[in-house]
C-alpha cells in the first residue's frame, strides 16, 4: 500500500511518474457520437441525473440516439431500492423512470438526492453484485462477455469530499481485486484539482489531502484513468477508470441533461446477448370459427377413437396437443410480436434538433461562447417533452374514441412492471434459460 509521501504534491505541480502508477492516454478521444460502431463493441454511458424523474424525456431521448449498451448515472434523487434487498413500499419503480428495454440496478441514498445506478441492455446477460457494494454510494453488475473473461461495470458517487467514502471505495475495490476480473468504474468523483496527465494535485486545492487519497487508492489497485475532457464547465469530476485499459477504444463527451455533460466510452469487447424470442400473438378478432368449430370437432372424435383402441394417454396428450396448434395456426391469423427500442415520439423533426445541439455543444466548447447552445437547448429540452406527450395523449384519446380502453391501460401497466433481468441460481450460475427461471422463481415462492 502507497502511503501519502508517495505523492509529491510540493508546491507546485509536480509530475510523480504517471506511467509508473495510472498510465493516462489522451488518444481515447472520439468526435462523433452519433457514430456507433458496429460488431465488436460496447457502448457505456456515463451521466451525472440530478433527478432523473424530473428528466424522462430528455434521458429518454437521449439514450435513443446514443444506444449505449450500459448506462452508470449518479446522482438519481430515487428511492426504496437497495443492492440485493426487497424494495420499500413507497420506492419509485424504474418503470416509471427508465427506459423499458433496460434493466435497472440501484442504489439509492435513502433520503433526498444522491444516489446511483447502472442499467443493462435487458437481452445482455448480468448479474447485479451486491456483495462488493460498500457503505458509500457505487452499485456494481456484471456481465459477461463473448469468449472473454467477465466484465464488471460500477457506477460510484462522491457528493462531499470526504475521507470516509475513500476508505469505502478502497474497501469494495479491495472485494473486487480478490475476484481476478477486469472492471470498469464511472462515475462523478468531485475531484477536480487532480492532474491526470502529471498525477499531480494543484496546492490551492480544497480538500488536497482526500483528493490524495483517491490517487493512492487507485495506484495501489492498479487502475487507469482514461478519460481527459473537463465534464462541468472547466473541471474534470466524472472520469472513468478500470483495470484494463485496452479494452477501451474511445471516450468522448456528448451534451448531458444535468450541468454535467455525458461520457460516451466505447469498448473493444462484446457482451453475451441472450436474445429473446418474438412472442407470437393470435389475431381473434380475424378467426375463422365455424371452421375451427368443425376442425375440433373432428379431432374430439379422433381421440375417442384412440382411447378405444387403447392408445395411452402420452399418445393422446401429443396427438391432441399437436393438431390443436395445427388448427389453430390454420383458422386464426397470428403476428410475432418483438420487444421495441426504438421510441416512436422521436421523429425526424426531433433527431435533427439532437443532431443541432451537438453541432452547437462542439462549437461552444472551441469558442467558450454558450449563450447559443444553452438557448437552443432549451428549446431542445421543450420540443422533446411535447412529442412524447403529444404521441401518449393522441394514442390514449384514439383508442378511448373507439370504445378501446386497451391503449390507457397498457400505458399504465408499462409503468408499474419492472424488468428483473437474470436471476443466479443456488449454484451461483445466471439463469438464462426460460425454465431456469421459472425453477428459480418456484424456488423462491416456496421457500418464502
Amino acid at each position: 500500500m502507497l502511503t501519502f509521501s508517495d505523492l509529491n504534491v510540493g508546491t507546485g505541480l509536480t509530475e510523480v511518474e504517471p506511467d509508473k502508477y495510472i498510465v493516462f492516454d489522451n488518444t481515447y478521444t472520439s468526435s462523433n457520437v452519433f457514430n456507433i460502431p458496429t460488431k465488436r463493441n460496447l457502448r457505456i454511458l456515463t451521466l451525472n441525473c440530478r433527478s432523473i424523474k424530473d428528466k424522462t424525456s430528455e434521458f429518454a431521448a437521449a439514450v435513443n440516439y446514443i444506444k449505449p449498451d450500459i448506462i452508470c448515472g449518479t446522482e438519481s434523487w430515487l428511492k426504496g431500492v437497495k443492492p440485493g434487498k426487497n424494495p420499500t413500499q413507497d420506492a419509485i419503480k424504474s418503470s416509471e423512470v427508465f427506459p423499458e428495454n433496460y434493466v435497472a440496478y440501484r442504489n439509492d441514498r435513502g433520503y433526498t438526492r444522491g444516489g446511483v445506478f447502472v442499467l443493462v441492455q435487458n437481452d445482455i446477460v448480468a448479474v447485479e453484485k451486491p456483495e462488493l457494494v460498500t457503505k458509500c454510494e457505487i452499485e456494481w453488475v456484471k456481465i459477461q462477455l463473448k469468449d472473454q473473461k467477465e466484465l464488471t461495470i460500477g457506477s460510484f458517487y462522491m457528493p462531499h469530499r470526504n475521507m470516509q467514502d475513500i476508505k469505502e471505495l478502497d474497501k469494495s475495490l479491495d472485494q473486487i481485486s480478490n475476484k481476478n476480473t477486469n472492471f470498469i468504474l464511472t462515475g462523478d468523483f468531485n475531484c477536480p484539482d487532480i492532474d491526470w496527465n502529471t498525477m499531480s494535485i494543484n496546492p490551492n486545492a480544497q480538500d488536497k489531502e482526500i483528493q490524495k487519497a483517491l490517487m493512492e487508492v487507485l495506484m495501489s489497485h492498479s487502475i487507469t484513468q482514461i478519460h481527459e475532457t473537463p465534464t462541468r464547465g472547466e473541471n474534470l469530476l466524472d472520469i472513468v477508470l478500470t483495470t484494463n485499459p485496452s479494452l477501451i477504444k474511445t471516450s468522448t463527451n456528448a451534451p448531458g441533461i444535468s450541468d454535467h455533460d455525458m461520457i460516451i466510452t466505447d469498448c473493444d469487447t462484446k457482451p453475451h446477448y441472450q436474445s429473446k424470442r418474438p412472442r407470437k400473438c393470435y389475431i381473434y378478432s380475424k378467426a375463422k370459427w365455424e371452421d375451427l368449430h368443425e376442425e375440433l370437432d373432428t379431432l374430439s372424435t379422433k381421440s375417442k377413437d384412440m382411447n378405444q383402441n387403447n392408445a395411452t394417454v402420452q399418445e393422446l396428450w401429443d396427438t391432441f396437443k399437436y393438431e390443436l396448434y395445427v388448427n389453430l395456426d390454420k383458422n386464426i391469423p397470428s403476428k410475432l410480436i418483438r420487444s421495441k427500442t426504438s421510441l416512436p415520439w422521436i421523429n425526424h423533426k426531433i433527431r435533427k434538433m439532437f443532431k443541432k445541439k451537438t453541432r452547437l455543444y462542439q462549437q461552444a466548447k472551441r469558442t467558450k461562447n454558450w449563450s447559443n447552445y444553452r438557448h437552443f437547448q432549451k428549446e431542445c429540452k421543450r420540443q422533446v417533452r411535447k412529442a412524447e406527450w403529444e404521441y401518449i395523449n393522441n394514442t390514449i384519446m384514439e383508442g378511448l374514441e373507439n370504445q378501446q380502453s386497451k391503449p390507457f391501460w397498457k400505458y399504465i401497466k408499462s409503468r408499474k412492471q419492472d424488468n428483473i433481468g437474470y436471476m443466479r441460481l443456488r449454484s451461483g450460475l445466471i439463469c438464462t434459460h426460460e425454465i431456469s427461471s421459472l425453477r428459480k422463481a418456484s424456488d423462491r415462492t416456496l421457500t418464502r
